[in-house]
């Protein structure tokens, strides 16, 4: 099916500290509707989300509510590029939904895709994107100091063979995108835990992907 991005994020993690400033508003284009939430307070809340962060919107093709009991808060299909909502994600607090929403619209703009070159505006802004990823995906396994909860769940499945090498780095990049938004205080504190000597340099190229 080709999904991706499962949001499984760590709801008991603290609340957004204050969002990081968005480069830009995006506007989500007037074809791609948002569909099935159960009032227009949520329809917007999720509509206003999206655009705030200021991340790129041009591969989403539906933004929708399933209402169906998961495991997962939301998900992205990489075939059909829809986003979809969850049951669970309804019963999120809206700090937590938030979280949630940046989780997945990082998913959609991932640098190991090479049609999202036109995201990052070249080749080498996408390569630099992906080897800034990497450098914390191995900072993590070699300190086993976690972005969060969920994190640590990733790098157990990695080490049992139950997730492999990309999906680890896909999951790791929508974390640092979610936290710079989201939590960036805690970001700073995790990186400088992992190694203090890297940790500018990995919020500065950080910085530069958004």
């Amino acid at each position: 099916m080709g999904f991706e991005g499962e949001g499984n994020i760590d709801i008991h993690s603290p609340v957004v500290e204050h969002q990081a400033p968005a480069p830009r508003i995006t506007e989500i284009p007037p074809n791609v509707k948002i569909k099935g939430f159960s009032s227009k307070q949520d329809t917007l809340f999720v509509r206003r989300a999206i655009e705030s962060t200021g991340l790129p919107v041009e591969n989403i093709s539906k933004i929708k509510f399933v209402g169906a009991l998961t495991d997962s808060y939301a998900s992205v299909n990489t075939e059909t590029n829809e986003m979809s909502f969850h049951l669970s994600f309804e019963r999120l607090p809206r700090a937590a939904q938030f979280r949630v929403i940046t989780h997945e619209l990082a998913h959609e703009c991932e640098p190991d895709k090479q049609e999202n070159i036109k995201l990052y505006g070249s080749e080498e802004n996408m390569q630099k994107a992906l080897e800034n990823v990497k450098r914390v995906a191995s900072q993590t396994r070699e300190t086993h100091i976690f972005l969060d909860g969920t994190q640590k769940q990733n790098v157990e499945s990695l080490e049992a063979g139950k997730i492999d090498e990309r999906k680890f780095l896909k999951e790791t990049y929508a974390a640092l995108i979610e936290h710079r938004y989201t939590k960036p205080k805690h970001l700073r504190e995790v990186l400088e835990r992992q190694n203090a000597e890297t940790a500018d340099e990995i919020l500065n190229q950080l910085d530069d992907t958004l």
